[in-house]
């Protein structure tokens, strides 16, 4: 895996729309992200940007990188400004995540998700953990 990484030249002012069109010029099909939060709070914990000959699309229609391997072992050639990935993590919170089941509050939850840059669809395995109370009753003598 490289360290180097090279800017992704995309201007801060346009839209959601044309950022992906950008990611997409720059050879990227996918935005892979994953997210998580508990306690009443939660974050997007990772953005990785995918290219489209490192992933694949099941019958089922989910994404999924070649040879089994996970976003993070992929060589990656550019990096994200921080007002690109903030207007990126902006789109998924505002349309995806604000909606999604209540995957911050109490025992929390999280998942991940891609978005195809060619299109804007988007796929997530969201999850949400809920624990449950058992009770019983003690009684007895200590003299």
């Amino acid at each position: 895996m490289s360290n180097e990484q090279e800017l992704l030249n995309i201007n801060a002012d346009f839209s959601f729309k044309d950022i992906l069109f950008h990611i997409r010029l720059a050879g990227y099909g996918y935005i892979w992200f994953q997210y998580g939060g508990s306690g009443d709070s939660g974050s997007i914990d990772e953005i990785i940007l995918v290219r489209k000959e490192d992933a694949e699309e099941t019958e089922e229609g989910r994404i999924v990188i070649k040879d089994g391997k996970y976003p993070f072992s992929l060589d990656q050639k550019h990096r994200l400004s921080s007002e690109i990935r903030n207007k990126i993590e902006d789109s998924i919170y505002d349309n995806i995540l604000n909606h999604a089941p209540d995957w911050y509050n109490n025992d929390g939850g999280g998942g991940e998700g891609y978005i195809c840059t060619e299109d804007g669809q988007y796929i997530c395995d969201h999850f949400v953990n809920i624990v449950e109370r058992e009770e019983s009753e003690l009684k007895g003598n200590l003299i």
